[in-house]
C-alpha cells in the first residue's frame, strides 16, 4: 500500500457488533476495509476479519467471515467478538461448542504494527495459550486464600483449558513487545474484598512456542486498597464489570458504574495491587442509580486520553428519574466532567472540569442540530478532550430505532456534527439490518482504539 493510499485515522470509535459475512460476495474488498487477517482455532477452523475504519465521529467496523462447518450456524450466538484494545493490540475471544456440548474458547491478539503491508492478509493474528488455572473455590467464609476447586473432569480433549468471563478481561502494553492480559473478579466478604486476577504474565514472543505466544497463566488474590479518604466506602457484592480500561501503561481499571473504579497497578513487583476508587456522584444522582443500577451503563462513560496518561469521567444525569427512553416533558439533563488527579505519592482525587445542563445546550443549539432529548453513552474523543460524542436515539416509540452520533465541544457548548448512525425500519432492506435488529434492542457503548494510528507509522 502507497502512503498516498494510507488515509487511517490516528484513533476510531469501534462498532462493538461484529457483521458477520461468511461468503465472498458478501465480506467486503479490500477497498472498504483494509486492514486484514487471518487465524486457524485450536479445532482447526480458519476465520478472516477485516476492519474498515474512519475518522470519529464516523463509526468503524469489524468483519468477520467464519464459514461453516468450522463454525456454528449464523443463527446460533456469535462465535467471535472484539473485547478491548490497547496501543497497537486488539484482543479477539472465538468460541464453538463441541460435539460433547462443551464450550471452547480461544483468544487471539491482533498486532497492528506486526506487518509492513496492513492491506495484506499475510498477516496471522496471534493464538494465547488456554487458561488451565483451576478457578478458585469462593465459597470459604475466612479471609485465607481459598483452595481451587476442582470442577467435575471436562471431556477428555478439553480437560486442560478453563472458561474465562469476557466482560472483565483487559490488556495493558507496556512496550512494543511486552503486554499483560488480565481477566477479574471481585467479591463480598467481611472485611476488606480481594480480587481474584487471572493474568497471562509474561507474553513476549517465542520462537519455539507453537501457539504464536510465550507466557503463562496465573492465578492470584490481591487485597483491594481503599483510595477514599471520606466514608471508606468499599465495593459490595454484585459488582460487575461495565468496561476495562487501561490506563497509564501501568494500571487496568475494572469499571463498575454503579460502584466505581478498581485500578489494578498490574506490573507491580512483585504482585499486583488494587485501589477501590468511588466515582465522582451528588447523592441525588446516586440514590436514583440504586434504584435502577441496570441503566448506569447509558448514561456514564469513563475514557482516557493524551495517550493514555489522564483518566476521565463523564456523567449525564437525568432530572425527570427515568431509567431508558425518551425525557418526560418539560424535564432535562446535565453533563458533568471529571478528571482524575494522581499526586506523586499515591493520592487520587476527583476535580470537575465542567457541568453542563441541557437549557445550556439547547440556548446555544438550533433543534435541527442538537434534538430536545436525552444524549446516552458518552465517549471524550482521544485527540480533543473538548469533545464528547453522544449516542442519540429517535423514534423511540418503534421497535427498530433510528440513531445518530452527536459531537459537541463542551468547552463552547456547540453542537459540531449530528451523524447518522443506524436508519430503523429503513434500513432493514440494507445490508445492515442484523446491525439494526441488533441495536436497537440493547444499544452499547462504541470502543476506542487506538491501533490504527500504528497502521499509517508504519508506511509514512
Amino acid at each position: 500500500m502507497s502512503a498516498a493510499a494510507a488515509t487511517f485515522p490516528n484513533w476510531a470509535m469501534l462498532e462493538p457488533f461484529v457483521f458477520r459475512r461468511d461468503d465472498d460476495g458478501s465480506f467486503p474488498d479490500a477497498a472498504k476495509a483494509p486492514i486484514r487477517a487471518s487465524g486457524t482455532t485450536s479445532w482447526g477452523a480458519t476465520f478472516t476479519i477485516a476492519f474498515s475504519l474512519a475518522d470519529p465521529p464516523l463509526i468503524s467496523r469489524l468483519y468477520a467471515q467464519l464459514p461453516v462447518p468450522g463454525f456454528p450456524d449464523p443463527r446460533r450466538g456469535r462465535p467471535l467478538a472484539i473485547l478491548v484494545t490497547h496501543r497497537h493490540l486488539a484482543l479477539l475471544r472465538v468460541a464453538t461448542e463441541t460435539s460433547a456440548q462443551v464450550t471452547v474458547q480461544d483468544f487471539f491478539i491482533y498486532n497492528s504494527a506486526a506487518d509492513e503491508d496492513p492491506s495484506s492478509s499475510s498477516l496471522k493474528l496471534k493464538a494465547l495459550p488456554p487458561c488451565t488455572e483451576p478457578p478458585f473455590d469462593y465459597t470459604r467464609s475466612d479471609h485465607r486464600l481459598p483452595r481451587c476447586r476442582r470442577p467435575p473432569p471436562p471431556p477428555e480433549e478439553e480437560k486442560h483449558r478453563r472458561l474465562l468471563t469476557i466482560a472483565s478481561m483487559g490488556l495493558l502494553c507496556r512496550g512494543d513487545e511486552e503486554f499483560a492480559l488480565c481477566g477479574g473478579r471481585a467479591e463480598s466478604l467481611p472485611a476488606q474484598p480481594p480480587l481474584q486476577v487471572d493474568a497471562d504474565s509474561d507474553s513476549s514472543t517465542s520462537p519455539g512456542d507453537q501457539l504464536g505466544l510465550g507466557g503463562a497463566w496465573n492465578s492470584m488474590r490481591v487485597e483491594i486498597l481503599c483510595s477514599d479518604d471520606d466514608d471508606g466506602w468499599q465495593p459490595c457484592g454484585g459488582w460487575q464489570t461495565n468496561a476495562v480500561i487501561p490506563f497509564r501503561r501501568q494500571w487496568l481499571c475494572w469499571v463498575d458504574y454503579y460502584q466505581g473504579i478498581l485500578l489494578c497497578d498490574v506490573f507491580r513487583d512483585p504482585s499486583p495491587s488494587v485501589s477501590f476508587l468511588r466515582l465522582p456522584l451528588d447523592s441525588a444522582c446516586t440514590a436514583n442509580i440504586r434504584a435502577k443500577r441496570f441503566t448506569c451503563l447509558y448514561y456514564r462513560a469513563v475514557s482516557v486520553v493524551d495517550d493514555g496518561r489522564v483518566l476521565k469521567f463523564v456523567n449525564v444525569t437525568r432530572h425527570d428519574g427515568v431509567p431508558f427512553g425518551t425525557l418526560k416533558p418539560g424535564t432535562g439533563f446535565t453533563i458533568t466532567c471529571h478528571t482524575l488527579l494522581m499526586s506523586d505519592g499515591g493520592g487520587m482525587a476527583w476535580e470537575e472540569d465542567y457541568k453542563v445542563t441541557s437549557d445550556q445546550l439547547w440556548d446555544a443549539n438550533l433543534p435541527e442540530h442538537l434534538p430536545r432529548d436525552i444524549l446516552m453513552y458518552p465517549q471524550v474523543d482521544i485527540e480533543r478532550p473538548h469533545v464528547v460524542h453522544f449516542l442519540f436515539i429517535s423514534q423511540w416509540k418503534y421497535a427498530k430505532k433510528k440513531m445518530s452520533v452527536v459531537s459537541i465541544d463542551m468547552s463552547t457548548m456547540a453542537v459540531e456534527s449530528l451523524s447518522p448512525y443506524i436508519n430503523g425500519h429503513e434500513g432493514l432492506q440494507t445490508d445492515d439490518a442484523d446491525l439494526i435488529r441488533d441495536k436497537s434492542m440493547s444499544p452499547m457503548a462504541f470502543l476506542p482504539c487506538e491501533f490504527p494510528k500504528y497502521l499509517s507509522r508504519k508506511i509514512e
